[in-house]
């Protein structure tokens, strides 16, 4: 599903509009400064996703212990640490 990408001011502004007639067919990616800084979506889809990667990560774990394979990195830490790894030296996380 393409998102509509929409600066964040401008998403201030069309709030109403963008959470009534857009999110609910496709996602939302808000822009700051030319770049990604958030993604809006319905509940539906946020459920969608969130179901989806609760799957993988079981599909993992059986995958795993199949293989005998005792401990893995669980997909939040190598997550994090992607973060980690793309944010631009000298800036420091918030929150």
């Amino acid at each position: 599903m393409t998102p509509e990408y929409v600066p964040a001011t401008e998403a201030r502004a069309r709030l109403y509009e963008l959470i009534t007639n857009v999110i609910p067919t496709r996602p939302v990616m808000l822009l700051r400064h030319s770049r990604p800084a958030a993604v809006l979506l319905s509940p539906t889809a946020y459920e969608e996703l969130t179901t989806r990667i609760e799957q993988l990560e079981n599909e993992i774990a059986l995958l795993a212990d199949r293989a005998g394979i005792e401990e893995y990195e669980p997909l939040e830490k190598i997550a994090a640490e992607i973060r980690r790894e793309r944010r631009p030296r000298g800036r420091r996380a918030t929150g």
